[in-house]
């Protein structure tokens, strides 16, 4: 039997902007596509040529887990390029950027429910330090801010620490790697295996 993949039916009206989800067909399908008159549809066809390419060798939990390593890779490397490495509070991050790594390399090599659980709880200190980092920007910025103007309060404050020297919002991206991490474990087969021997 032919693999099968989601097709885009084609509006019936040639005013429709939209394209909407259809049942499975063949992935021979996919060449009509390109043949089709209407445009909004057509448009879709790369897209779905290389989500079928890339479903073919690699599942969305792996695809889930590559976005989180090159997310680690860069904004470890980032904050090296920056310095970020004063003091304990601002290796905190870096120390936990590696340390998923590690920890992911140890669940590579293991399979078993133990690393997975060691990656999770590093995922939620990744969380958890990206939130309070948030925290240390901002407090930071602000009473630089103060320094300068004792007087400046209300909205001309938050703006000015908002688009202080260290970024207010710039730890949020730890926080979205932690969600990623955890998003990769989420119903994780590994689990699920624990839960039956249990």
């Amino acid at each position: 039997m032919p693999k099968t993949v989601t097709i885009w039916q084609e509006p019936k009206s040639r005013g429709q902007a939209h394209c909407f989800p259809v049942s499975r067909g063949p992935t021979t399908e996919l060449a009509a596509i390109f043949r089709r008159e209407n445009r909004e549809t057509a448009c879709l066809a790369p897209i779905l040529v290389f989500w079928h390419m890339i479903s073919g060798f690699m599942s969305m939990r792996l695809m889930v887990l590559a976005v989180f390593v090159l997310g680690v890779i860069g904004t470890g490397s980032e904050l090296l390029f920056l310095g970020h490495i004063v003091g304990i509070d601002q290796l905190i991050p870096i120390v936990l950027l590696v340390m998923s790594l590690l920890v992911l390399a140890w669940h590579g090599l293991e399979r078993k429910s133990a690393s997975l659980k060691a990656f999770q709880i590093t995922m939620i200190l990744l969380v958890i330090a990206g939130i309070l980092g948030t925290g240390f920007h901002f407090w930071a910025n602000e009473k630089f801010e103060l320094e300068g103007d004792p007087n400046m309060k209300g909205m001309a404050l938050f703006a000015k620490v908002m688009t202080g020297a260290a970024p207010a919002l710039a730890p949020g991206a730890i926080v979205q790697l932690g969600l990623l991490g955890l998003i990769f474990t989420f119903r994780h087969p590994t689990l699920g295996q624990q839960s039956k021997e249990e």
